[in-house]
């Protein structure tokens, strides 16, 4: 499918693009290169290479070619009311208890780590296309829908940015991982409402799925005389997390969260990423110490107001330091060895993606690291590195096309392959 409105009845399924310059991954790059297609997914990738027959060529002379990329953390949802409408949010004053949903959960409307994103999507139709488009227009052809609320979310889902096609096409991998973040919520609607109440649930939660764990594997090993243990979906969606067989992406607001969700993630032996706040730099060699992998918004913070005298006082060093230093911050975080994925989530506008990338090359991150940090790094992230994230002939026809270097200043998309 192309970035355009053309329908798959009416396309061809097989292309060749001819002349490009192509970088299949970070690093590597292969000139007058034919890129050949064939049933969404990619043949060959040669220098010069042959046209088939059967192929529509695309001329790419002068045209770049690069795998599609990869959003780890986009705000794209399946359906409007799949965080479980009703809960409450993470800020202060008063409010009215939230609902709590049917069935066998957790008395904490905030914790529902049962929630699956690939449950509730649905179809991108009609209006519900434009979001779609925007991100393909970018050059994204695949993101992570994901619960969005909550203290435990739910599982995410890697979705294809395919739209006017059934759940079924589009649903690339489902149970990508856990969701949590610190989530409280509003003074009178319920615990918690504080950091350190967040961070109780939290740890409660986990301990009492370690427990429910123990307690089920004793019933099934030797039921008699023992009481029939209760089920609970929300423990039970939490064993795989504490096998480590599935990762837990820890939503945070400021850097002191990132280093308290890497704490839990050691006291409970979890396999932990964390999306961050934009400010990790600050805490650059304490990162790099814990190992963890970042998911790092392209979204800078906006400059302060300070045409007023009152303005200018009130603003502080840090606050100006974090406006000014925001483009240096991924690269601050390479050179200190951290891993991470870079995401639009964040931006005001996702228009401004590319001119936000260019300053943050231009600050320092290297071409390859930015380029991994949108192909190769959330492909594994995701868990689906076998079949997206590079040009590498079995893998998905994902790629887009541009008409200069990818983080070059006045870059154009050209088209999008998903």
């Amino acid at each position: 499918l192309l970035a355009g409105p053309v329908h798959a009845a009416e396309s061809p399924r097989n292309y060749a693009l001819t002349h490009a310059t192509a970088i299949p991954e970070p690093g590597v790059r292969i000139e007058n290169a034919t890129v050949v297609l064939r049933d969404g997914l990619i043949v060959s990738i040669e220098t010069g290479g042959a046209v088939p027959s059967d192929a529509v060529e695309i001329d790419a002379t002068d045209r770049f070619v690069y795998a599609g990329l990869i959003d780890a953390e986009s705000d794209l949802q399946g359906d409007a009311d799949s965080s479980g409408g009703g809960r409450s949010q993470d800020q202060g004053g008063f409010g009215s208890a939230p609902e709590t949903k049917p069935g066998a959960v957790h008395p904490l409307p905030l914790v529902h780590p049962e929630t699956r994103a690939a449950d509730t999507l649905r179809a991108f139709e009609g209006d519900r296309k434009r979001p779609m488009e925007k991100m393909r227009d970018l050059g994204f052809s695949v993101a992570l829908a994901a619960p969005a609320d909550g203290i435990f979310r739910g599982t995410s889902a890697a979705i294809l940015l395919a739209d006017d096609e059934p759940v079924a096409r589009i649903l690339l991998a489902g149970d990508v991982a856990q969701h949590a973040s610190f989530q409280r919520g509003r003074f009178g609607a319920g615990y918690p409402t504080s950091l350190m109440g967040s961070i109780a649930t939290l740890r409660q939660t986990l301990l009492d799925a370690q427990r429910y764990a123990e307690w089920n594997q004793r019933y099934e090993n030797d039921p008699s005389g023992m009481p029939r243990p209760e089920r609970h979906a929300a423990f039970e969606a939490l064993l795989p997390v504490l096998a480590g067989k599935r990762r837990i992406i820890f939503h945070t607001s400021h850097p002191q969260d990132t280093l308290m969700a890497d704490r839990l993630g050691r006291e409970f032996d979890l396999n932990v990423v964390v999306s961050t706040s934009s400010y990790e730099a600050e805490y650059a060699a304490s990162l790099a110490a814990a190992g963890r992998t970042l998911i790092v918004s392209t979204g800078f913070p906006e400059k302060p107001e300070l045409d007023e005298e009152d303005e200018q006082l009130s603003v502080t060093v840090q606050t100006m330091r974090r406006y000014l230093d925001a483009a240096a911050g991924p690269a601050r975080l390479h050179e200190a060895g951290v891993e991470f994925a870079l995401t639009t989530s964040g931006l005001d506008s996702k228009s401004t993606f590319h001119k936000q990338m260019h300053k943050i090359v231009e600050a320092g991150l290297p071409e390859d690291v930015a380029l991994a940090a949108l192909t190769t790094v959330p492909a594994r992230l995701l868990g689906v590195d076998r079949v997206v994230g590079t040009l590498t002939p079995g893998k998905i026809a994902n790629l887009v096309v541009t008409d200069a270097p990818l983080f070059a200043e006045k870059t154009k998309i050209r088209e999008t392959f998903v």
